[in-house]
């Protein structure tokens, strides 16, 4: 590692600061005009650079005779220090996390997290992934929400968000439309081939009552409402919310017609001469 002056921004520092020090470390003490000539500042600048250099611990006022040198600190005493830093914010985080939202309301905005982003739409199904086996996911989607995301995320990702949710053996019960068939029947092959053998649940409800463009779905005490096409997410993060959700679930689900989400995939895998593997 080069010892450069950006090496001291992760201390705080700027460049010039972190060049002073580099500098003054060179010559270990010197007078003010020295180090002037040497790093190429004039005094005027010098002046409240020391002085936040001093204030950090990185250098340190010598008396020399009738006059003032200024003397750069050891690394190992600025590393020391750091440490000692670092120790003491370690002690107080116990505390800090007592005081987190000690002045909030009954509701707390991290109840509500609103994301505007593909990356905050992508932290949605992302957070899937990272529960346990068994878990289950609760979801409701509309019409036009599917094709939304065929548009908008890469081919890549959904590859690998779909062999990822294999391997959690997360179940996904989900309510779908009529058109999810004709999603099926057109979908590019190498997605429809990923979809195979994944733990769905499906119910299917009539197009005219999914004639919406957003997937609401809950998994813990989180339910969330994405919006592809308006690049937005929104996570709620509260049980009653959320037990809620899931009694019009069960309702939409007795609605519905249950359907054997992978028979259907396979099916169609056959028809364009896939076997079964």
């Amino acid at each position: 590692m080069d010892a450069s002056p950006k090496l001291f921004e992760e201390f705080g520092l700027t460049e010039k600061e972190g060049g002073v020090y580099l500098t003054l470390l060179k010559l270990e003490r010197a007078k003010v005009s020295t180090l002037g000539k040497k790093s190429g500042f004039p005094r005027t600048s010098l002046y409240p650079i020391l002085e936040k250099l001093l204030k950090r611990g990185f250098v340190r006022i010598l008396r020399i005779g009738n006059h003032q040198e200024w003397e750069a600190s050891e690394p190992k005493e600025i590393y020391k220090q750091a440490k000692e830093t670092i120790k003491g914010l370690e002690e107080a985080v116990p505390l800090l996390e007592a005081l987190k939202g000690s002045l909030a309301g009954h509701i707390r905005t991290a109840d509500i997290l609103f994301y505007k982003s593909i990356d905050g739409i992508k932290k949605a199904y992302d957070d899937i992934l990272k529960l346990r086996r068994g878990e289950r996911v609760y979801s409701i989607e509309g019409n036009f929400s599917q094709p939304s995301k065929l548009r908008r995320f890469r081919k890549s990702y959904m590859l690998e968000w779909l062999a990822k949710h294999k391997k959690t053996e997360v179940i996904y019960e989900a309510v779908e439309s009529e058109k999810l068939f004709q999603l099926i029947e057109t979908i590019d092959l190498e997605l429809l081939k990923g979809q195979a053998g994944r733990l769905v649940v499906l119910t299917i409800l009539p197009d005219h009552l999914m004639n919406f463009d957003a997937e609401i779905f809950c998994f813990r005490n989180t339910l969330v409402i994405v919006i592809v096409s308006q690049d937005t997410a929104i996570f709620i993060h509260n049980p009653e919310v959320v037990e809620a959700f899931r009694s019009l679930f069960v309702i939409a689900q007795t609605l519905g017609k249950k359907v054997d989400f992978n028979r259907a995939v396979f099916e169609e895998l056959a028809r364009r001469g896939l076997k079964k593997e």
